[in-house]
């Protein structure tokens, strides 16, 4: 009996890893036939908080550049955002998910659990390759007219590493993205296109890391990457002339939108918060380092006219301006907060108001300190 056990046993087994092995060739076989025939299938994956404002524009902008699909994941929210989800249930290459789940589980990072998970779907699905962008962060070739397929189609690596070119010089809440002319930043962190044939061994945010893989930067010059150094390229590569492709960083937006993202959203986890503000920003930029990055006129006035005809379309015009007067609900929040705040806050506020110049948060600072110099700041 322990005998004819162990052999149903060991032909399970063998039927798991047959099974297995023939939907690995499946995988394999599909994106060996997409490389082939040049036709990349390509998904993007984001997570969004109270993101309503600003939604619209990277949506657009990431169909428009020719991704097949849009996963985003909706946590935490406490904003309009259901309503521009609603709005555009109909449109096909978009996919919205509940991403709460993932964030009540504190041992391990949630952004991380979804990215892996959607690398391991897409595989499954017949994807070629995929990416992870937040919402603040954008594909841009130089160009303004190169798809993400074009742009695939000259890799020769399974990962493709961009540059993180910071945006810069928004003197006035809620501009366009994008204009003929934009003020930027060179940063050494990358955001990259993954091939799904790679089995990552370590991964944070910006870059999976898989010893097996070769890597290359969006000029086509491979890139060495280890642990130690898989998210960042070398301080030299900034020297060299803007690559082809790059991912624009919308981090600080306005000194007012700035402010307002200082305000948490609805924690999952009072614990884990560790003060009453986003504690990981550092202030705005200084005005140092700054280049000049133009594009085609007529691909950015298209890219415009295009993105006012599916705003229309989908009748989003009074979400977007409803997220709009939220973020500015959020501003006058962090005000109050800043000036109520306890003493506990002060290296903190010190951080995250660096090079912040509006008078109504200098104004609210001078009261935090008020009210705090009792003690000892």
């Amino acid at each position: 009996m322990k005998l004819f056990s162990k052999q149903l046993q060991v032909s399970k087994l063998t039927n798991i890893m047959t099974g297995t092995a023939d939907r690995l060739g499946v995988w394999y076989a599909k994106t060996r036939n997409a490389k082939k025939l040049g036709s990349p299938k390509v998904k993007l994956v984001a997570i969004a908080k109270d993101e309503s404002a600003y939604l619209t524009d990277w949506i657009f902008h990431h169909l428009h550049f020719g991704f097949d699909e849009l996963v985003i994941y909706i946590n935490n929210t406490t904003d309009n955002s259901s309503e521009i989800v609603s709005n555009l249930k109909d449109l096909s290459g978009i996919k919205f998910k509940n991403g709460d789940p993932y964030f009540l589980n504190s041992k391990r990072s949630p952004q991380m659990a979804i990215y892996q998970n959607e690398l391991s779907r897409s595989r499954w699905q017949g994807y070629s390759h995929v990416m992870f962008l937040d919402i603040d962060e954008f594909y841009t070739p130089l160009d303004f007219r190169l798809s993400i397929k074009d742009f695939i189609g000259g890799m020769w690596a399974e990962v493709c590493c961009l540059e993180w070119i910071h945006k810069m010089d928004e003197r006035m809440p809620f501009l366009e993205p994008f204009q003929e002319r934009i003020i930027g930043r060179r940063a050494q962190q990358v955001k990259s296109i993954v091939a799904t044939t790679v089995l990552p061994s370590n991964a944070n945010p910006h870059n999976m890391l898989s010893a097996k893989s070769c890597y290359q930067l969006a000029d086509g010059t491979a890139f060495q990457v280890c642990l130690e150094n898989f998210s960042r390229v070398p301080l030299g590569e900034l020297k060299k002339d803007i690559k082809q492709a790059f991912v624009l960083h919308r981090m600080v937006r306005s000194e007012i939108e700035y402010v307002a993202a200082l305000k948490r959203g609805r924690p999952m986890t009072e614990a884990k918060q560790g003060s009453m503000f986003k504690n990981n920003r550092s202030g705005t930029f200084d005005n140092l380092k700054n280049l000049s990055i133009e594009f085609p006129s007529s691909s950015v006035k298209h890219y415009l006219s295009q993105k006012k005809l599916f705003i229309n379309k989908y009748n989003l015009n009074e979400q977007i301006e409803k997220g709009k007067r939220l973020v500015l609900e959020r501003y006058s929040n962090v005000l109050h907060m800043i000036r109520v705040a306890p003493q506990s806050e002060y290296a903190t506020l010190q951080k995250v108001l660096k090079n912040v110049e509006l008078k109504d948060v200098e104004e609210a600072y001078k009261e935090y300190l008020k009210h705090n110099s009792s003690g000892k700041l």
